[in-house]
């Protein structure tokens, strides 16, 4: 409350209303921000309160019903709180701490794995360069297959033309030696018949020519001649 506040003010929130107090003793944290005491003046505390650290989130009696706030209880209210303050703010600092780590064990995580991504990518890269000049190795060995499979088949076309016309000449030659055989068979038997006739013609002359009786006296005469 600002220290000029005088006579009744009303809660903003609550819409209660009460008197304002004059200005007294107030505990060690009270200008933190966390506690405002809007009660009668309480007295000084003679003694530290007996609330335990791990007291129930609000004090309550036996019965289990909350303690109001009075001017007798204000103090240990207000050490509850103050210790509640401080347990919040540990628990507080604990999560930042931890949050601290974990952004760090994030931030570790996240360099680590964009040096893996970094590291794959280059892998990658080179993977894909790779592909790509065996790709074109592929390529290249295709098309000197292609010009090879051309290449043969203009041999194989130009080994069947040789055969056909081996075939044509194979065929000329047998017609040649039919052709020949035939005139071979003429002339043998041209030679037979000339050879008949010869035999013919000396067999007329032996018959034309006398044969001498006395070949002695034969003799005689053709050297006496």
């Amino acid at each position: 409350m600002p220290d000029d506040a005088q006579g009744v003010v009303r809660c903003p929130n609550c819409g209660q209303s009460f008197p304002v107090p004059a200005a007294g003793p107030t505990g060690p944290d009270s200008g933190n921000g966390f506690s405002v005491w809007v009660g009668p003046d309480p007295p000084p505390p003679t003694a530290t309160p007996n609330l335990a650290p791990d007291a129930n989130p609000l004090p309550t009696g036996p019965d289990g019903v909350p303690i109001p706030i009075t001017a007798e209880n204000a103090a240990a209210h207000l050490y509850w709180l103050q210790e509640e303050v401080r347990r919040f703010n540990g628990f507080v600092a604990r999560q930042l701490e931890n949050l601290r780590q974990q952004r760090a064990q994030i931030a570790a995580i996240e360099s680590q794995s964009a040096a893996t991504f970094a590291t794959r990518y280059m892998e990658l890269n080179r993977g894909l360069a790779d592909l790509a000049a065996r790709s074109e190795a592929l390529d290249r060995r295709e098309a000197e297959l292609a010009e090879e499979r051309a290449a043969l088949g203009r041999r194989a076309d130009e080994v069947q033309r040789m055969e056909r016309a081996v075939q044509v000449r194979l065929e000329e030659i047998d017609e040649l030696e039919q052709t020949l055989r035939g005139e071979l068979e003429e002339r043998e038997a041209e030679t037979m018949r000339q050879r008949q006739a010869i035999d013919e013609s000396l067999r007329e002359l032996r018959a034309r020519i006398p044969v001498p009786s006395e070949p002695a006296s034969l003799l005689g005469s053709w050297h006496c001649g």
